[in-house]
């Protein structure tokens, strides 16, 4: 349906405020047409607000300092948060997971959306002191993770370990490798055997 210009609305409204002054007859016929003219402003209106909704609707997981970030300094929960943001406002180089190692080359302001420009990750990962590596079978679904990933261990619906660091990208042939603490590597390794433990992406 075409819009109306509001400019052509007010004057439509004023004739037949004129009309129905002078002619007691015409005061019905412009009760009728202003209460048409007001259908047609709100459904105009609502149109557009829906369309609006509609453009704001689809979203997309952004990785988003939490706090200004400068030269040099290394990514972490701390200073970073995995959030949903409008699809338009997300740049296709955006990150949508914190990685270890990610550290930021150029200065990001807080609230901003880090992007694959903003930082810079070694291809080596240092583990904490005392972590162990722990295998993965391929037979295991895994969502797809990539060296440096953060995931969760979980088994029995709980979770026993958070914030595992993936070694080793997935592949079929072999599943993956994650580092974990070494007082719960046992524990872990016993879910793995016992066909009870999943993999969950960490933010």
């Amino acid at each position: 349906m075409p819009k109306l210009p509001r400019i052509q609305v007010s004057r439509i409204i004023d004739a037949i405020i004129l009309a129905a002054e002078s002619n007691r007859r015409w005061q019905l016929v412009a009760a009728g047409l202003l209460s048409t003219l007001c259908v047609l402003v709100i459904f105009e209106a609502t149109s557009d607000s829906r369309a609006e909704r509609a453009r704001w609707g689809s979203v997309s997981p952004a990785l988003v300092a939490t706090t200004d970030i400068i030269p040099g300094t290394v990514l972490t929960k701390a200073n970073t948060a995995r959030l949903q943001a409008p699809q338009h406002l997300v740049p296709r180089t955006a990150l949508d997971a914190l990685r270890l190692g990610m550290t930021a080359s150029r200065q990001i302001l807080t609230s901003s959306i880090i992007t694959a420009i903003d930082i810079t990750s070694g291809d080596e990962i240092t583990l904490p002191d005392g972590w162990r590596i722990v295998a993965f079978p391929s037979d295991l679904i895994i969502p797809e993770l990539e060296k440096g990933n953060f995931v969760d261990v979980v088994t029995a619906g709980a979770v026993i370990v958070a914030d595992a660091i993936v070694t080793t990208p997935v592949t079929k042939e072999r599943g993956v490798e994650i580092a974990v603490p070494a007082d719960i590597a046992a524990t872990v390794a016993a879910a793995i055997n016992n066909g009870d433990t999943s993999l969950v992406a960490s933010s």
